[in-house]
């Protein structure tokens, strides 16, 4: 003990602890090369994993370089950034999130950001630039080691379904060159297919939590007999509605949502314990008590979807009048 007591520590005789470089936080940042640079010295080498599947890198021609990434509410917010604004449709509050599709227990998950080189103008752009992304955040750009993108276009024409193809990337062309190659009324065109195939997909994910109720009662043994046939009717009459959703059924739903909600209140009442048992459960919460967000998004969806189809024009106005080489967007 007499020697440990007598021994000095590094810090208190002044030496320094001999940190590796590559611990330094920062080191090394003189060495960096944007992303052009990198591209003319042939550093963005493709990667191909045993699969055969281009995850990211791109091909020599035309590389795809993984950018930030953002906690975005949608694909219709990742896609279409302030596309709002141009609208002049004012957003609601996001309704709450209550799970992730990779998991469970988080809330959000981050969108991945990818920047393009464009074939066409040489310049590096985001992918929304090019009308082209998954519209799942779990997904990620994926085309072949032959450079064949897969992308996705509309099966129907009202947009209920999409399919996916494939495109060689390079064949892309960012929103400025097909206005400067193709013409202004192409460009909508174009813009006005990917605005939907979002949309679309956007406003199915809300309706889905308006009236996704139906599966998640189902899973619950309530232990309430006197309440089973209540509970059946809200059930029964939940089941009926499908397809898009109209200002109709919506009314509908939303006269369930406080039909349970009340039910509920009495059951809880008698159990409860059940309040510790639906708060772990955040869809039917979100159903009870967030109805009114949820409604209110899926009805801001619907104007930004009257408002492009009045007047398509403001899609190309949208794209043209902002820099897609810069991330200051989605701030």
């Amino acid at each position: 003990m007499a020697k440990l007591e007598g021994r000095k520590t590094r810090a208190e005789s002044g030496e320094a602890w001999p940190v590796p470089d590559e611990e330094r936080c920062g080191y090394g940042r003189r060495k960096r090369r944007c992303n052009e640079c990198r591209f003319k010295e042939r550093a963005l080498t493709p990667y191909i994993p045993r699969s055969g599947i281009l995850l990211e890198g791109g091909t020599r021609e035309v590389p795809i370089v993984r950018s930030r990434q953002l906690l975005l509410d949608s694909c219709f917010h990742r896609y279409f950034p302030r596309l709002a604004d141009v609208l002049h449709c004012k957003q609601p509050v996001f309704p709450p999130r209550v799970y992730r599709p990779c998991r469970w227990d988080e809330p959000s998950e981050p969108w991945t950001l990818y920047m393009i080189r464009c074939p066409g103008c040489e310049q590096w752009r985001e992918a929304y630039a090019f009308r082209i992304g998954p519209l799942n955040v779990k997904r990620t750009l994926v085309h072949d080691q032959d450079g064949e993108l897969k992308y996705y276009w509309p099966r129907k024409e009202d947009f209920t379904e999409v399919e996916r193809r494939t495109m060689p990337l390079r064949d892309l062309r960012c929103n400025n060159c097909v206005e400067r190659q193709q013409g202004r009324e192409a460009l909508i065109e174009a813009l006005l297919v990917w605005f939907k195939i979002v949309h679309g997909s956007h406003r199915r994910n809300i309706e889905s939590r308006l009236r996704s109720i139906r599966w998640r009662l189902d899973m619950f043994d309530w232990d309430f007999p006197e309440h089973e046939e209540e509970m059946e009717d809200i059930l029964r009459e939940n089941k009926t509605i499908d397809g898009l959703l109209d200002d109709a059924k919506v009314a509908e739903l939303r006269t369930q949502a406080a039909r349970f909600r009340e039910l509920w209140e009495r059951m809880k009442h008698k159990k409860p314990s059940l309040e510790d048992e639906i708060t772990e459960d955040g869809i039917i919460t979100l159903w009870m008590y967030h109805f009114s967000e949820s409604e209110a998004q899926w009805r801001w969806l619907l104007a930004c979807l009257a408002k492009v189809e009045e007047n398509p024009g403001l899609l190309a106005d949208w794209a043209l009048n902002q820099d897609a080489g810069s991330l200051e967007w989605w701030a």
